[in-house]
């Protein structure tokens, strides 16, 4: 279970509408939600199904005499299911999909294929709704985990340019008997979008 509030901020001065619309004005809200989600796991498989903002949020924008009813976000749902083939001693297998279900929209479904050696060193590939595919590399070491992804669109895909991303997870031993391949972990992360320019950058703390 999880709860929390949610600020929500709309800046529409900057656009250039072709047709203006006097509802088409800033907008900042703060909602409060709630979500919650189980987890079934066992030694080869995992299931996961949550539901990260459970009460949908709306307010109402006005200009005068006119207003129109503004949806800020809806209720969305994540299943995700993974299992796990041991080739051999050192080589492990796993494939995974997750399905993203959002009200009024069409499902979205996610599908990965991951190989571990000696449980230390990862490579894959996925798809994205089979609008995007890519390859991700990760290797883990004693207090860190580097990972490594690539993503190129396809033709059906609205992007026309391909992600770079390079995540480095720092093992923080915060308190004590804490299991550090679970918790503790500040996560540096950052993505590129086409092949020199970085968007964005991005370090915060796994709750």
């Amino acid at each position: 279970m999880q709860a929390g509030v949610i600020q929500y901020t709309s800046n529409l001065e900057g656009v250039n509408a072709q047709f203006p619309d006097r509802l088409f004005t800033p907008l900042t809200e703060t909602k409060f939600n709630v979500g919650a989600g189980t987890l079934f796991k066992g030694d080869r498989y995992m299931i996961g199904l949550s539901a990260p903002h459970i009460l949908a949020s709306s307010t109402t924008v006005s200009h005068g005499a006119q207003s129109a009813q503004v949806e800020i976000y809806s209720q969305n749902y994540y299943l995700h299911v993974s299992y796990v083939f041991f080739v051999s001693e050192q080589i492990e297998f796993k494939p995974s999909t997750l399905l993203r279900m959002t009200k009024g929209s069409n499902l979205l479904l996610d599908f990965n294929a991951n190989v571990t050696f000696n449980r230390l060193y990862t490579a894959g590939i996925f798809t994205r709704n089979l609008n995007t595919c890519g390859v991700l590399l990760q290797a883990v070491f004693k207090n860190a985990r580097l990972g490594y992804v690539f993503e190129l669109p396809r033709k059906s895909s609205a992007l026309n340019f391909n992600t770079h991303e390079i995540s480095l997870e720092l093992s923080l031993d915060v308190l004590a008997g804490h299991s550090k391949t679970m918790t503790g972990f500040l996560k540096m992360r950052l993505r590129c979008e086409g092949f020199y320019l970085p968007r964005i950058a991005q370090i915060f703390r796994d709750e």
